[in-house]
């Protein structure tokens, strides 16, 4: 009973989105595009390495995915603080984790599906910069699956933690600009350690830090960033543990039982 619920919110959810998708799709594309096309093409001519084009590129599709899914923690934010329509699933026959770990297993499953078309882009864009025999196959999905789930765990917990609406308009300057600054989008932790020692340890607090450097190493090769099983059990434990928070402060939040 309890998985023939939770498999059905999901397809519910997946049925409507199907409707948004191309929509999303198109201005994913849009913004995606205009991005590594000025890092690859442009950038080098300033005088940045030929391949930073295709490393900015990785980082983009990764974390492409989260500026979605935080629109949609927002509507949810709005909702726990407002008419609480939350409730209503609060009251099926299925533990209240669940429903919450819904949320967040729909919106990675979103994420993914936006970010996988973003690769064959990628690769029309960089064609021979863009090097598949470098590529680690297995890595490259298990870190797909592992990154998409943390954005939608980390998008729980700030809902979490959010306590009222008026501070939506802020989460992207008190929470995701700093954390893609420090977390090794423009630059590679090797680089950030190199710069200073103390600077690579602030970015082994950031969670994107793993994201970008798990995901580039099974990209674009091992050499010159953290081993990818390394990020890989990071982004694991920070996943058990934002998951964890969140679902205790919602569920006090929302006086479940």
């Amino acid at each position: 009973m309890t998985f023939r619920i939770f498999s059905q919110l999901l397809r519910r959810d997946l049925v409507v989105y199907r409707k948004e998708y191309g929509g999303k799709l198109f201005d994913m594309m849009i913004t995606f595009g205009m991005w590594v096309i000025v890092f690859g093409y442009f950038t080098p001519l300033m005088g940045m390495q030929a391949t930073y084009g295709v490393f900015i590129m990785v980082g983009s599709i990764t974390s492409m995915g989260i500026f979605d899914i935080i629109g949609q923690a927002g509507s949810l934010i709005m909702d726990i603080k407002g008419d609480r329509t939350i409730s209503y699933l609060l009251l099926l026959p299925i533990r209240s984790w669940l429903i919450f770990s819904y949320f967040a297993i729909s919106w990675a499953i979103k994420s993914a599906l936006l970010a996988i078309p973003l690769y064959i882009a990628g690769k029309l864009i960089f064609w021979n910069q863009f090097d598949l025999s470098l590529v680690s196959w297995h890595q490259l999905v298990m870190g797909f699956l592992v990154c998409n789930l943390f954005f939608g765990t980390f998008a729980l917990w700030i809902v979490s933690i959010f306590h009222r609406v008026s501070d939506v308009g802020r989460l992207y300057f008190r929470f995701l600009n700093p954390l893609f600054i420090l977390g090794c989008y423009f630059f590679t932790w090797e680089a950030a350690t190199t710069l200073s020692p103390a600077i690579g340890y602030l970015c082994l607090i950031d969670p994107i830090s793993y994201v970008m450097e798990g995901m580039r190493a099974a990209i674009l090769g091992p050499s010159g960033y953290l081993p990818f099983w390394v990020s890989f059990a990071a982004l694991c434990a920070f996943i058990a543990l934002l998951g964890t928070h969140a679902c205790r402060r919602l569920r006090k939040q929302l006086d479940c039982l």
